[in-house]
């Protein structure tokens, strides 16, 4: 009857699932950087790579004590600092500084929470070349923006910034071919600040200008002229210019000199009831600005009075 009282404990464990050996809890190793990449853009150098998510013992990377990347020429390499990073790309910037002319190692690794560094990834090896002088970069106020030129070489690639007290991140202007550009988006009494450089120069010195409207308006186009019983109507093709501020209508009678006819006016027609018959008249008109320039004359339109 013992024996036989045995019976259900044995096949109650027969019939359990076997466990097996506690596993050892992990090393905490990461994975090496297997994706290092460099590159020189002008006057520094672009550097990319990935921290990878996976111990060597396959558990879970969620962030890393410590990343170093060591970088430098003829093996003379020292640490250099990136912000924090978790597992995933990395994108960072080092400027060429005295490395001009040299060949420049880098390499990184990676420590795990529990203190253990992963193995070095590859070395990367660039040649690095010296970044051209920067340009020099005048700038000038034209009725039409602002005007840059700089001392530039022959099938170039110039970038361009441009920055303002109400929008301190610069803008990217271009890229251009050629060795002057025209910001027709700027404005009169708005301070600027611009910056260029070619592909493989340094950035340039930062020029400010706050452009005035100096500029008087174009000419009026199309002046035309219609005679009636006593009087004589002109019209003429508006003047697109943001400090218009009016037209000037001179007249001349038969081969005699001009003067003003009328106050100014605010829209691009009018009507001379001064005349007489049978006399012939010569006309011309101008725009003007707030700041009181005037435009050169448009083209003489002649006419007489029946």
């Amino acid at each position: 009857m013992k024996h036989l009282a045995l019976l259900p404990a044995c096949w109650i464990l027969a019939s359990c699932g076997y466990v097996g050996d506690p596993m050892p809890p992990s090393l905490h190793i990461p994975v090496a950087v297997a994706d290092l990449r460099a590159e020189q853009k002008a006057d520094q150098i672009e550097i990319r790579f990935t921290l990878p998510p996976l111990t060597t013992d396959n558990a879970g990377i969620r962030r890393f004590q410590d990343v170093e990347l060591q970088g430098g020429p003829g093996g003379a390499t020292g640490r250099i600092p990136i912000p924090p990073a978790g597992p995933g790309p990395v994108e960072l910037t080092v400027p060429v500084s005295d490395w001009g002319g040299k060949s420049v190692t880098f390499k990184v690794r990676s420590q795990g929470i529990r203190g253990r560094w992963s193995e070095w990834s590859h070395v990367v090896t660039i040649p690095v070349a010296a970044p051209a002088p920067a340009p020099v970069v005048r700038a000038t106020a034209t009725a039409s923006g602002v005007k840059l030129e700089w001392d530039g070489q022959r099938g170039a690639t110039y970038f361009i910034e441009r920055s303002s007290p109400g929008s301190p991140t610069p803008l990217s202007l271009g890229p251009v071919n050629e060795s002057t550009y025209l910001d027709k988006d700027a404005q009169f009494n708005q301070s600027y600040t611009y910056r260029v450089r070619s592909t493989g120069s340094l950035m340039s010195a930062p020029v400010e200008i706050t452009p005035k409207d100096t500029f008087p308006p174009a000419a009026p186009t199309g002046l035309s002229a219609i005679a009636g019983a006593a009087s004589i109507q002109l019209s003429w093709n508006p003047v697109e210019d943001p400090g218009l501020a009016g037209y000037q209508v001179y007249r001349a009678e038969g081969d005699g000199s001009f003067v003003r006819v009328g106050g100014r006016l605010s829209a691009p027609s009018f009507n001379d009831r001064e005349v007489r018959p049978g006399v012939s008249y010569r006309y011309q008109v101008t725009a003007l600005d707030s700041g009181g320039a005037e435009s050169p004359p448009s083209e003489v339109s002649t006419i007489a009075v029946p």
